[in-house]
């Protein structure tokens, strides 16, 4: 297994405002108004971390970092903030995100920063699920894997150049970033109906991620785990995939992982005619969107976009309106912790 840095911990564990109070620290001592790579460096870190609970002040960040490494001519800084700064336009599902992704995998490639086109790869291949390019996204996943199979080696070189580490041990690749490339992969594959590669690439995924005790990819991957039972209607392993995701991604109420946990409980719920609860999800989801921003923004997939609106659109015509109206407005007076305990009941 890969060292980890003091960075990864806090993201690997989602301690993420402990390390955001930490890095602003470093951002303070990190170089003058001139600027260093490591502050490009910090403001890039900042912002990767901060994404995961507010994308708005993450974004300037990302865009800082991405002035300063251009005006320096960091080249790493710059491959860093350009991936970031699609994986923050990707959700918008609008095309914005792709040339960000494009000349940080170009420029990875022409200075082998193994690291940076791992990342690149693997979330162009998520933005491209994401709308709906799947060919598209099996090519930059693989890739992503076969570049995540690199990294322990590649930061074995980088240490040997600096601590005197024998450049021929194997630290092996990064579970997490190959975990998570499965997954997606896996993804692609259940929208495409081939359900046999999916189970493959998600069984793949989940051992990886449980491996590397990445608590956020467990999560993900048994999130990606329902998707697949619902899609063959296998209803109760749906259910109980979904339900641990929730519980492991619960502490972070605002997050959009909450979010997709909620829609897809919700959307099986509709699929066993169980639409009392699934009305009262729908409603909590309304008022979660006004509070947190969309939900089509969080689930970042014109797939799962449609998937929440048919489902939504069938509970209303099977339900008579005001039994509809009645459990819509119950759901909607739940407080965040009351709509996840509805989800997990």
């Amino acid at each position: 297994m890969l060292p980890r840095s003091p960075a990864q911990r806090w993201r690997w564990c989602s301690n993420w405002r402990e390390a955001n109070g930490w890095l602003k620290r470093l951002l303070a001592v990190s170089g003058t108004e001139d600027g260093t790579p490591l502050r490009a460096h910090t403001l890039f870190v900042i912002g990767h971390i901060t994404n995961y609970y507010d994308p708005t002040q993450a974004r300037s960040f990302a865009e800082d970092s991405l002035r300063l490494a251009r005006s320096l001519d960091y080249k790493e800084g710059i491959i860093d903030a350009l991936w970031l700064i699609g994986w923050l336009n990707y959700p918008k599902l609008d095309g914005t995100a792709a040339s960000y992704f494009e000349e940080s995998i170009e420029l990875a490639r022409a200075i082998d920063h193994v690291y940076g086109a791992v990342h690149a790869y693997a979330w162009y291949g998520v933005y491209k699920i994401g709308v709906g390019d799947y060919e598209g996204a099996k090519l930059a996943l693989r890739e992503g894997m076969a570049q995540a199979e690199r990294v322990g080696d590649y930061l074995a070189t980088k240490l040997a150049l600096r601590e005197g580490m024998s450049q021929a041990e194997r630290i092996g690749g990064d579970a997490t970033l190959l975990g998570r490339c499965a997954g997606n992969l896996g993804l692609a594959a259940i929208l495409q109906g081939d359900f046999v590669a999916a189970k493959s690439y998600l069984d793949q995924s989940l051992a990886l991620v449980r491996g590397a005790d990445n608590r956020n990819s467990i999560a993900e991957t048994l999130w990606l785990q329902g998707r697949l039972a619902l899609r063959q209607n296998d209803f109760d392993p749906a259910l109980d995939h979904f339900k641990e995701s929730l519980a492991l991604y619960r502490t972070f109420t605002t997050s959009v992982w909450v979010t997709r946990d909620l829609v897809y409980i919700a959307i099986l719920h509709v699929a066993r005619d169980q639409f009392t609860i699934a009305a009262q999800l729908v409603g909590a989801l309304d008022a979660r969107d006004k509070a947190f921003g969309s939900i089509n923004a969080h689930l970042d997939s014109r797939a799962s976009i449609a998937e929440y609106q048919s489902a939504v659109e069938n509970l209303r015509a099977r339900m008579p309106a005001a039994a509809f109206d009645a459990e819509w407005k119950a759901g909607h007076g739940l407080t965040v912790e009351q709509s996840i305990e509805l989800a997990l009941s």
